[in-house]
């Protein structure tokens, strides 16, 4: 009976072999990264940006100097060419017959540098006007209450041209600060333009090519200078002498006998002027 059971019996199947457990990889290194802006403390933030105030003054004051370095710049200019055209008017009034301008109230209240280029201004030395000068008699006990602003005129009583330099200039009677801010000036206590003797003709040289007596040093004998009064013909006067002399020294008031003569008077060389130079001319059409 045994054998018959154990030719009945079935066999079990063989359990399947278990897969080989592949180990796993190791985990990759963790970055450190960083904190996105968002996560900047709100204190760190106010560290870091400027302060829109404190940017805004600066800025306001940046400008400010801006404009004041620019005006700075520009104000002697400005006053400069309000000269120019003042010396134009006052040409077109001098041969019209009128020969009358008021002044720039700006200008007449500005110091109108013809000269300075560093260092020492020179101090004009041109003979004083004597209705300028004060006496003890004038001088007041006490100082006056400020009287209202007054008009500044100035009255022109010829026009010189000389054609080589290309100047035509407006000449009044005297050498006022004023006045030779838009002329040259007749020298007061020398003789009237056009009569014997010399009358002597100041002006500024000018840093401006072509204006006042800027180009006067390009002038040769033999050159013809013009005068045209506000009342009479035109006058001719032929350039015989050039001469540079020191500050102050009475050449420039020579009167010599027999003659009708100009001399034109300004500062030399240009910018430093150290001395002072001299051209005569005699008149040749009287």
């Amino acid at each position: 009976m045994s054998k018959k059971r154990g030719k009945n019996r079935k066999l079990a199947a063989p359990a399947p072999k278990a897969a080989p457990v592949k180990s796993a990889a190791p985990p990759a290194p963790v970055q450190k990264t960083a904190p996105p802006p968002a996560a900047i403390s709100a204190k760190g933030a106010a560290a870091k940006k400027p302060f829109p105030i404190k940017t805004a003054a600066i800025a306001a004051v940046m400008v400010l100097c801006v404009a004041a370095g620019a005006w700075f710049g520009l104000s002697p200019t400005l006053e400069k060419n309000k000269a120019i055209e003042q010396q134009h008017a006052l040409i077109d009034s001098i041969e019209q017959g009128g020969g009358e301008i008021v002044l720039d109230a700006a200008l007449a209240a500005a110091d109108v540098d013809f000269y300075y280029g560093g260092g020492e201004t020179p101090e004009p030395d041109y003979p004083a006007d004597p209705s300028a000068a004060e006496t003890p008699e004038t001088v007041p006990a006490a100082e006056p209450e400020a009287a209202a602003p007054v008009d500044t005129v100035i009255t022109g009583i010829g026009v010189l041209t000389i054609e080589k330099i290309g100047a035509k200039l407006p000449v009044t009677d005297g050498v006022t600060t004023a006045q030779l801010k838009v002329a040259v000036g007749h020298v007061r206590g020398t003789p009237e333009i056009g009569v014997e003797g010399n009358s002597v003709i100041a002006g500024h040289r000018s840093y401006t090519y072509g204006q006042f007596f800027n180009r006067l040093g390009e002038i040769e004998t033999g050159d013809v200078i013009r005068y045209q009064p506000k009342d009479g013909e035109v006058m001719e006067f032929s350039v015989y002498e050039i001469l540079e002399v020191e500050p102050g020294d009475p050449a420039a008031l020579y009167q010599p006998e027999g003659k009708n003569t100009i001399t034109l008077l300004t500062c030399t060389p240009i910018r430093t002027a150290t001395h002072r130079l001299l051209v005569r001319a005699e008149l040749i059409n009287q």
